[in-house]
């Protein structure tokens, strides 16, 4: 279900100064309301959003998470590939070259941590070229201080997610960067 928390009491309809924007939640992740030009408005950044052309891999071991995330990116003009955990996720990465990694710390047969590591690896071996990674939480404080002290990992957020904070992330760290 979705909850602004907003109210119109009071408001009149003229002169009034716009409410602010309170944030929506589905599920774990939040996005705060924006006026519906917000939407219609494209980025100065891009003609088809603040990611446009960037490749993102999510990884994430809940189906429901992983489309929530890939339709937020694709609305911001973002190619997406998903990976149900670690050990696929190397697989994708290593023939479909990502510009960013959306990774989930949680997660069975390789969790985070170990792809992260075996991420680097594998890219050292490779071109040398590493996808920065943004990795999403439930775990609570040690878990965003044990991957924020891991050099992979570029980024940490915790759940409830932020999509306009991760998308903010995402473009200041893939933007300008990508191959045209």
């Amino acid at each position: 279900m979705l909850r602004s928390g907003r109210s119109n009491k009071g408001a009149s309809s003229k002169g009034a100064a716009p409410e602010e924007a309170a944030p929506l939640r589905v599920g774990n992740f939040r996005q705060t309301a924006r006026p519906l030009r917000a939407y219609a408005t494209p980025s100065p950044r891009s003609s088809h959003g603040l990611l446009a052309g960037a490749r993102v891999l999510v990884v994430d071991d809940e189906p429901h998470i992983r489309r929530l995330l890939r339709t937020a990116l694709e609305d911001d003009g973002s190619e997406v590939r998903e990976a149900a955990d670690g050990v696929e996720a190397l697989a994708v990465a290593r023939v479909w070259l990502p510009d960013a990694i959306v990774l989930d710390l949680l997660m069975p047969m390789m969790n985070g941590w170990q792809f992260a590591d075996a991420y680097a690896r594998q890219q050292e071996r490779a071109d040398g070229r590493r996808a920065p990674i943004i990795a999403v939480t439930a775990a609570g404080p040690g878990a965003v201080r044990s991957a924020e002290a891991l050099s992979a990992i570029t980024a940490v957020l915790a759940k409830p997610l932020d999509l306009d904070e991760l998308t903010e992330l995402l473009d200041l760290h893939v933007g300008g960067e990508r191959p045209v």
